[in-house]
This record gives structure tokens, C-alpha cells and sequence, in this order.
């Protein structure tokens, strides 16, 4: 996905770890309780990526990890926030 994101000429912003400014944050939290994979805040635009390690082991096999993935991105549109769920290659 960062690769994807580089490709389109979007850059991690790193300011608050004393680095560069860029165009999204990784982990980023738009409603407590809750985080995206990568956000743009100014947009209120988030993507929440599934696939590698959420499709495997742990966080696969536990309906109590799916559950509160959901309950997180839910928090984030309810407080305005649009987030593109990515699944593999579809986007819901």
C-alpha cells in the first residue's frame, strides 16, 4: 500500500517525529478509541487496509478483533470521517 501511495506521489508525514512533513499519517486516530492505517486529515479521508497479517493467524481466527476493526472505523464515520475499507484489491 505505501508503495502504491509513493507511486502516486504521497509521502508519509513524519513532522511529528521531528522528520518530514508529508500528505498522510500512518495509525492515525480521527475519533478516540479508534485509528486508521493511513489518513489525511485535512480531507477527513482515511483508508483502513485488511489483507497480510489481518488475514492470518490471530487477528483472522478472533471475531473479537474483526468486531472492534469495525466498531473503530464506525466511530471515525460517525464523527465525519470517510474510510475506504481495502480488502485484497476491492475497496468497500
Amino acid at each position: 500500500m505505501m508503495g502504491i501511495l509513493e507511486a502516486l506521489g504521497q509521502r508519509q508525514d513524519r513532522a511529528q517525529y521531528g522528520g518530514a512533513s508529508g500528505d498522510y499519517h500512518r495509525e492515525h486516530k480521527p475519533a478516540p478509541s479508534g485509528h486508521t492505517d493511513f489518513a489525511w486529515p485535512g480531507k477527513g479521508t482515511a483508508i483502513d487496509a485488511r489483507g497480510g497479517v489481518h488475514t492470518k493467524g490471530f487477528i483472522a481466527e478472533h471475531d473479537t478483533v474483526q468486531e472492534e476493526n469495525r466498531r473503530q472505523i464506525d466511530r471515525a464515520r460517525a464523527v465525519g470521517w470517510e474510510v475506504m475499507i481495502l480488502r485484497g484489491e476491492t475497496r468497500q
